[in-house]
């Protein structure tokens, strides 16, 4: 094919294969990616739950790890229904509409002391109102 006496539909066909050609690697390279993601959740979940843990998952009850826990730890009973009725009162929902699947403590930010102490200010200007 000249590419100097191109006519405008031989323009568009040449146009058409390169956006083809285009969105078909891009899609490829997206199936690449969920596969290794796929792969990887498998390898660190061990391939498989334990009978326990897939009961219980099934059931919608997981226990969470405490925040800061030694390895084994579990959240108890308690502590888990607290959270649950923490939640529930924030959000102002019914906490049986809740499911709390994992507790992490919160990344900590470092605050300059001007932060903490207007952070302070406003908590003091809430709680008398």
């Amino acid at each position: 094919m000249d590419l100097t006496n191109m006519t405008m539909g031989q323009a568009c066909l040449v146009s058409l294969a390169g956006f083809l050609t285009v969105f078909a690697i891009l899609l490829l390279i997206s199936l690449i990616i969920r596969l290794n993601s796929f792969v990887i959740q498998q390898l660190q979940n061990g391939g498989s739950k334990s009978g326990k843990a897939a009961a219980a998952a099934a059931a919608g009850v997981v226990t969470s790890k405490a925040a800061g826990a030694s390895e084994g730890e579990e959240l108890s009973e308690e502590e888990l229904a607290a959270l649950t009725a923490a939640l529930a009162a924030a959000m102002g929902t019914s906490p049986d509409k809740l499911i709390i699947r994992d507790v992490r403590p919160a990344q900590q930010v470092y605050t300059p002391t001007w932060g903490m102490a207007a952070r302070s200010d406003s908590m003091e200007e809430l709680s008398w109102q």
